[in-house]
């Protein structure tokens, strides 16, 4: 492994000893300084793929000035399929499927190469096990995106405008973009350096729209010198390096309204009793809802938000 992502990734493990320590002030002065050292190490890391593969000059100035508008499709992704699904994917996919005008394709293994084009290492390291099937996902929606256009949205993803699809389909480039005044998301180099400006969960873009192009082809040019990852949110940090190297991606991201200000409160309280006027105001304040498949802990004798949901 080369010595630059083995140093990010002991920086990261560093950082989550004095994460779970940060109710002590030192703790989080020191944890902020690793993330700023993790940081800077992996936009250097990228600046080398980027400049050495000709990615950076190929990319540095883009004309916006064609740019295709996303249209009606909307892609989705369970790798095993549907009928093996939770029932939280089955639920999500299912409103998507209802939105109208939608046209909903919904990617599994055995339809993936239809849509989906292998290229360079990345059949070798999905197969291998070096490419994790959430990494994966990351490539594929990209490589989606930039080949067909359309909007992305993961499989746990809550839509909750029924015109979404309506409303957003003429737009050149999207991305849920999170209007919130909460300090983590705000905090510069934390867990959360994309400061809500972004998310990789729901997006969406015209055909070839650079944003995508330029993701999916770091991924090719960084498998070519490397075997793994240095982070499980190497995604973001691609997209990080876009909009702080590259005016047009700045632009482009900036652009975007808020469409969410609270986007994880089902997926985190999904167990709890159910509360109307709270869901009524989470539904009138948020697009989008990002749910977790997996519901753990114990649920409550009384109807819960869970129960609500499934039952839509």
């Amino acid at each position: 492994m080369d010595t630059t992502i083995s140093e990010i990734k002991k920086l990261q493990r560093i950082r989550l000893i004095l994460n779970c320590l940060q109710f002590l002030p030192p703790c989080r002065f020191f944890r902020d300084l690793v993330g700023d050292k993790k940081q800077m190490l992996a936009d250097s890391l990228l600046d080398e793929v980027a400049k050495e593969s000709g990615l950076y000059d190929k990319f540095r100035d883009m004309d916006l000035s064609s740019l295709k508008p996303i249209g009606n499709r909307v892609w989705m992704f369970w790798y095993t399929g549907l009928e093996s699904a939770p029932p939280i994917v089955r639920k999500c996919v299912s409103i998507v499927s209802k939105l109208p005008d939608v046209d909903l394709v919904v990617i599994d293994k055995t339809n993936l190469e239809e849509y989906f084009i292998f290229e360079g290492n990345i059949k070798q390291y999905f197969e291998n096990g070096n490419i994790s099937i959430q990494t994966f996902s990351d490539i594929l929606r990209c490589q989606l995106l930039s080949r067909w256009g359309g909007f992305w949205f993961d499989a746990t993803l809550f839509v909750t405008r029924q015109d979404f699809i309506l409303t957003h389909k003429n737009l050149t480039f999207f991305t849920i973009h999170h209007l919130t005044n909460d300090l983590l998301l705000k905090k510069k180099w934390n867990e959360y350096f994309t400061e809500g400006r972004w998310s990789g969960y729901g997006c969406g873009g015209g055909k070839n729209n650079p944003i995508f192009s330029f993701i999916y082809e770091m991924f090719l040019k960084y498998y070519d010198q490397y075997e793994v990852i240095f982070d499980y949110f190497q995604i973001d940090y691609i997209w990080l390096y876009a909009y702080t190297h590259f005016e047009w991606a700045k632009m482009m991201i900036d652009s975007v309204a808020p469409s969410v200000s609270c986007s994880y409160f089902l997926g985190q309280n999904m167990l709890k009793p159910f509360d109307p006027e709270k869901w009524n105001q989470i539904i009138a304040e948020n697009e989008f809802q990002k749910l977790r498949w997996k519901i753990e802990g114990k649920a409550s004798n009384r109807k819960t938000y869970y129960d609500h949901f499934i039952g839509l």
